[in-house]
């Protein structure tokens, strides 16, 4: 069975200019797995509904493997794709499940501490690749409960849920 999440809008964060990302140093992160987002000239609702305009030319990516990479899950296979437009970045999710383990009979406007106990789909913005350590979270689950965190490892604690993605 497939389950398709609602594409998310985040509000967009300011990125280096491409001249100082070439210029930073090769960084160790757990996966080289990237997804370029297209650019929307308008915003749009964001409503799970995969046919809008602004998605039509995004491209997207497809994985099935746990946190380490090692270990491959083609059942419960994920697809992901972007588009951003001048103040928002919008993420699409496509992903297979057998049951799903969500919290159950919550207000989904409120933000869920500890989501990530539970199946979500996960996003990880880092604007400065030189910091490998500090990145901005966001996690969706299929009953659309959410959370958005700053993480910074270098702190204790290293998640900040004061942040809010818009």
């Amino acid at each position: 069975m497939i389950g398709a999440l609602a594409g998310t809008a985040l509000t967009l964060l300011r990125f280096s200019s491409t001249s100082q990302i070439a210029a930073i140093p090769q960084q160790s992160y757990a996966s080289d797995m990237q997804l370029q987002a297209k650019r929307s000239a308008v915003d749009f609702v964001s409503d799970g509904d995969a046919s809008k305009p602004s998605w039509r030319h995004a491209k997207s990516v497809e994985f099935d493997n746990d946190a380490s990479g090692k270990s491959h899950y083609p059942e419960i296979s994920t697809r992901v794709a972007s588009v951003w437009t001048e103040t928002h970045i919008y993420i699409f999710f496509w992903c297979r499940y057998d049951a799903l383990n969500v919290y159950r009979g919550e207000d989904a406007a409120v933000e869920r501490w500890q989501l990530w106990d539970r199946d979500v789909a996960e996003v990880f913005l880092n604007p400065q690749p030189e910091r490998v350590s500090h990145y901005y979270e966001f996690e969706v689950a299929p009953n659309n409960q959410w959370i958005d965190l700053e993480i910074d490892k270098t702190k204790e604690p290293f998640n900040d849920a004061s942040w809010n993605s818009g």
